[in-house]
């Protein structure tokens, strides 16, 4: 909705313009709904230099691309308005990409760089081979998938898309890194990092141990953030040594995977408060205690005959416990005919109806509830709640 409704530009800062409060990356996201709906594209527009260095002290230096880009930013806009966009071409670090580019993945990423294939990009360090920059580690003995143990000590690592396969004791078949090792997968082009011991599982990884210029994390994440495409089940590893990436000094490497672990930590700290976030009502021990039967009424539902196969061809929601795993039923894995309703049990019940599980073996501590999005049914195992007043 943003990008196809409002945005209209996105200006990058460089990490560290909020220094010493704050290093985290940041960009400036220019919002205009009437404009948004005049272009099918969006300006990028990266910042390099804003008149200071980007250290804890920023002491003003003599290089600040902010007033290019605010009177680049004033003609796009101005473009846009009198449908006589801006030419961009040739000016350097402002791209302009088309709205259905940024959507035909489905990940709606707001990173410039992702969209600039194909295209020259000018870059102050060299472009190297993973090849030549990396040595592969050959491990004591492959694991066949028949022995990978539960419960182990160990993990043991292949090629599949799990970061850890199984589990061993056996200490005789690991591999023990002396710093993070890159471990690819030769068939599925899986990319994975180990820091600790670990038992390769039979065959198809290879183990990637990086150069002294090379951090293995920066490694890690330039594959994971552009990964090799696979050719179907054959080996990769020929063309991953082809495979060429931007290798700046390694202390911009760490500065960036410091980056991206400062990323890794908020975006963790968001993951827990939303998986405990429980909402919760306070209640106030002045209200009066009732039953729920003297307030509401309850009917439960039922199941139409699975002999009659035309009751289970229809467009009609059936709800059952199944279904009841999420707040709001939108979607339900059984639907049923106007018929259907008519010779069971079963009750078509309103949007914005309450439905409890009664009887069910998803029943544990409590008593699941749902919420109806549109007109459904439900089965003998579920109440719908109506209260009896408004």
């Amino acid at each position: 909705m943003l990008i196809e409704n409002y945005l209209v530009a996105v200006i990058s800062l460089p990490a560290g313009v909020f220094n010493p409060y704050s290093g985290v990356k940041t960009s400036i996201l220019v919002m205009d709904k009437r404009l948004s709906k005049k272009t099918d594209s969006i300006l990028f527009a990266k910042i390099e230099n804003d008149g200071f260095n980007l250290g804890a002290q920023r002491r003003p230096i003599d290089k600040n691309d902010l007033p290019a880009a605010a009177r680049n930013l004033k003609a796009w806009l101005e473009g846009v308005r009198n449908d006589s966009p801006f030419d961009f071409e040739g000016i350097q670090n402002l791209h302009v990409v088309e709205k259905a580019r940024i959507a035909e993945n489905g990940e709606w990423n707001l990173i410039v760089d992702r969209y600039l294939e194909g295209q020259n990009m000018v870059s102050e360090y060299p472009w190297v081979n993973v090849g030549d920059v990396v040595d592969t580690i050959t491990p004591p003995i492959k694991i066949q998938k028949t022995e990978f143990g539960l419960p182990g000590r160990f993990p043991i690592i292949d090629q599949s898309q799990n970061e850890i396969a199984g589990w061993t004791n056996d200490e005789s078949v690991l591999i023990y890194p002396t710093k993070p090792l890159v471990i690819f997968g030769d068939h599925t082009c899986a990319v994975k990092l180990s820091e600790s011991p670990f038992a390769q599982g039979a065959d198809g990884i290879k183990i990637l141990q990086t150069m002294d210029f090379l951090e293995p994390r920066y490694l890690f994440h330039v594959l994971r953030q552009k990964p090799l495409e696979t050719i179907g089940y054959q080996r990769h590893f020929s063309k991953l040594k082809e495979y060429k990436i931007p290798l700046p000094p390694i202390e911009v490497q760490k500065e960036i995977m410091a980056e991206i672990e400062g990323y890794q930590k908020i975006i963790d700290g968001a993951r827990q408060v939303v998986e405990n976030y429980q909402p919760r009502i306070q209640i106030d021990p002045d209200w009066q205690i009732v039953e729920l039967g003297e307030v509401a009424t309850m009917n439960s539902g039922g199941t139409p005959s699975k002999q009659h196969s035309a009751y289970w061809k229809w467009d009609i929601p059936w709800v059952s416990p199944k279904d009841m795993k999420v707040d709001f039923i939108e979607i339900t894995a059984d639907h049923i005919s106007q018929s259907a309703v008519s010779s069971s049990a079963t009750r078509l019940v309103n949007e914005n109806t309450l439905l409890c599980v009664v009887r069910s073996g998803i029943l544990q501590h409590s008593f699941p509830v749902a919420i109806t999005t549109r007109k459904m049914c439900f089965n003998q195992y579920i109440v719908a709640i109506s209260s009896v007043s408004s």
